[in-house]
């Protein structure tokens, strides 16, 4: 099956699917978005793929507001609901000023498996690009595989990779990734 490229099905969805989709993702408007729609879903994804460890709904909605940030979401098409998340944005001071920090990226343990993850990552890399970015970088957990997985998909991009755990025990792996 040839690999359909992601295409616009409305002002800000993109479909990244060959047949007909299930999910739409969407770019996070500030202007346009309804939070408190949007936010009960938010925080069950969190309390789900995160086990609840997120300061709070607040702080999401703060990051996701902010103009340097790209946030999307997933949207079961079917319910309109919020399935997945992701969002990254530059951490002056923290990171050179050539590399964006992808904060977080969750979809809700029932619609994982469709390829979502990868549809935001293409987004994201396709958006940070034309800012001029040329590196994203990230922590992904170890634990559940997800580390090993990104590092894997994008093998000959990763041109850095460090071990380290959380505060809370939780095992992570930083990786910068080369955009292209």
């Amino acid at each position: 099956m040839k690999k359909k490229e992601h295409t616009s099905l409305g002002p800000n969805m993109i479909n990244t699917f060959e047949q007909e989709p299930s999910f739409k993702i969407e770019k996070y408007d500030p202007i346009t978005a309804q939070w408190e729609v949007i936010a009960p879903d938010l925080l069950e994804i969190v309390e789900k793929a995160f086990l609840g460890k997120v300061s709070s709904i607040d702080w999401l909605k703060k990051n996701f507001d902010d103009q340097e940030t790209v946030a999307l979401i997933v949207k079961e098409i079917s319910t309109d609901r919020v399935v997945g998340y992701a969002y990254a944005l530059p951490l002056h001071g923290y990171e050179a000023d050539d590399t964006v920090h992808l904060a977080a990226i969750a979809i809700h343990p029932r619609c994982q498996k469709n390829k979502l993850t990868g549809g935001m990552m293409s987004i994201m890399e396709d958006e940070f690009l034309k800012r001029g970015y040329r590196y994203i970088s990230g922590d992904y957990a170890i634990e559940n595989g997800f580390a090993d997985t990104v590092q894997k998909h994008y093998a000959s991009r990763v041109v850095e990779v460090q071990n380290w755990q959380r505060p809370d025990g939780v095992s992570q792996r930083h990786m910068k990734i080369r955009l292209q």
